[in-house]
């Protein structure tokens, strides 16, 4: 598995050719360092020259990063935020090139001397009013920034990492997930590996314990919330991107270590398994060229999918930032253990989040959706096998803080029709060869879900559901075919169908992170949905 991290590593930076890393530098050169995308660059650039890896960038890598080291003591106070998700990265490749002799031990030595003066408490962007006010999820961040910053130069910052990771330890539920604004979950994995990771370092402060604990806690549940495609679960901001799945695999090799030292081959092995699929999910996303960044083909420029914050610049390197991560802390004598089990699990309701999964199917639901991003209702369905677009990956927003092709007529999800901006509750549900769930909306509509090899079969009480069809990911027009009581979906060798027992309206068209979907409205109350890989037969 550390060379896949490696791999990852590398396939992330042939996303920027000779030239873009020329002009990027340029542009540093000319307005200064104003995040942290560039110094990221820097550091996966460095770490490969130290497995022998694009050697043909050493000059432009010490020019570089000579601007990085310069830069980030120095940086202003409205762009010193990049610091607190950079600074780790940069101590850590050359951590790794005092290891090696690409470069001269005077010339690391200026390099690491421009550490020694940043003051962390002026440095960083976020630093908590006081250790028992919680701040968002950036104290994690340059609480293990300024760890590592330490831990590298032999100094003390002990009185800084608590204060900061005492603000962060307000921030969880009763299951131990991280709660940032809004309890986006991919920030909710991203802080726990952040602060679970001060332990693999060497972090022995006041809240070890407590660290450890939450991740006791989250265990069960983060393994089942991995879609069995190998992704991040969908909701909140900066879902949909490829660095995601290598934020779920540093974790998960965190967590595969610690359970391993507990002496528990089997949760060692689920999570180690767990690591190899989010590897997998990456590459397939990473072996399309040209190589983007977020979980559509529409061209890099048009940003679809993204956020404001969330240009390519930024966060393609990203992948590699987690990739490196999840390299550190892999054990390659675990054994993967695979378990196919039926399951249905919730979290927290600050979470608002149902998944279950059974037969190769993953379905998650959104209780209470957050409609900035989401909807409320079925908003994910994935099959082992399946391309994760071709029925549902995520639901669509009515008005989403993303760009998107064009504008939605309102939230839609897999569901009762006008139900998509409205809460849920999970009412009753049973697990056996079958997974049946029951949910019921604040006017007493009842949805019903059963979940098995067979598909998925659906109720509506309502007598009128929504059926979201793919139908474009940005570059390639996916083979629909509609008739009476059946919509087939063709994608990539894979094949979705559904089945219904009601009178189809004029679809409209609705968009997510992931590309172009047709909404049809039925009048019926059944639902079959049933999905076919390569290898499968419908």
């Amino acid at each position: 598995m550390k060379k896949n991290y490696i791999e990852i590593m590398e396939k992330a930076l042939l996303a920027y050719d000779n030239e873009k890393i020329l002009d990027y530098i340029d542009s540093v050169k000319k307005d200064g360092l104003k995040e942290h995308g560039f110094p990221r660059l820097v550091a996966n650039i460095g770490i490969l020259l130290t497995h022998k890896i694009r050697l043909d960038l050493i000059d432009t890598f010490r020019e570089a990063m000579t601007i990085c080291c310069a830069s980030i003591p120095k940086i202003s106070s409205k762009d010193r935020a990049g610091n607190d998700f950079s600074v780790r990265e940069i101590c850590h490749c050359l951590m790794a090139l005092e290891k090696c002799d690409l470069f001269s031990k005077e010339e690391i030595k200026r390099w690491k001397d421009c550490f020694y003066d940043f003051d962390p408490w002026k440095e960083y962007g976020v630093i908590a009013p006081s250790p028992d006010t919680p701040v968002n999820n950036w104290a994690a961040f340059n609480a293990v920034s300024d760890f590592v910053r330490g831990k590298y130069l032999g100094v003390n910052n002990s009185d800084f990492i608590d204060w900061q990771v005492s603000s962060q330890m307000l921030c969880y539920d009763e299951n131990g997930m991280y709660k940032d604004p809004n309890n986006p979950i991919l920030y909710d994995y991203m802080s726990r590996v952040l602060l679970a990771s001060l332990i693999p370092m060497g972090y022995d402060g006041i809240h070890l314990k407590t660290i450890e604990e939450r991740l006791d806690k989250a265990s069960e549940l983060s393994l089942k919330m991995q879609s069995v495609t190998g992704e991040v679960a969908f909701g909140g901001r900066s879902n949909q991107f490829i660095f995601n799945e290598m934020v779920l695999a540093s974790y998960f090799e965190l967590e595969a270590v610690r359970y391993k030292k507990k002496g528990d081959a089997l949760m060692a092995g689920k999570f180690k398994h767990g690591a190899s699929m989010a590897v997998k999910c990456a590459l397939k996303y990473l072996d399309t060229y040209p190589i983007h960044h977020v979980k559509n083909r529409y061209p890099i420029e048009s940003k679809m999918g993204c956020e404001k914050y969330a240009y390519f610049d930024k966060y393609m390197i990203t992948v590699a930032s987690n990739a490196y991560l999840a390299y550190l802390f892999a054990d390659d004598d675990i054994e993967e253990v695979i378990t196919e089990e039926n399951y249905l699990i919730q979290t927290s309701e600050d979470f608002h989040k149902v998944f279950m999964s059974a037969g190769g199917y993953h379905l998650e639901f959104d209780l209470n959706a957050d409609l900035h991003y989401d909807a409320s209702g079925l908003g994910r369905v994935h099959k082992k096998g399946c391309p994760s677009e071709i029925c549902l990956s995520t639901p669509f927003s009515p008005a989403p803080n993303y760009k998107i092709e064009g504008e939605n007529p309102g939230a839609a999800s897999i569901g009762s029709v006008g139900f998509a901006n409205m809460p849920y509750v999970l009412k009753d549900f049973t697990v056996s060869d079958v997974v049946s769930a029951v949910f019921e909306t604040s006017d007493g509509t009842v949805e019903s879900y059963k979940v098995s090899k067979k598909g998925i079969d659906a109720h509506y009480s309502s007598r009128k559901f929504t059926l979201p069809v793919f139908e474009f990911d940005g570059e390639k027009e996916c083979d629909i075919e509609v008739l009476e009581n059946a919509i087939t979906i063709s994608y990539k060798g894979a094949v979705c169908k559904y089945s219904f027992d009601g009178k189809l309206s004029e679809f409209k068209h609705y968009y997510n992170r992931n590309g172009r979907y047709r909404v049809y409205e039925v009048d019926g109350e059944n639902l079959h949905i049933e999905m076919k890989g390569n290898d499968d037969e419908l």
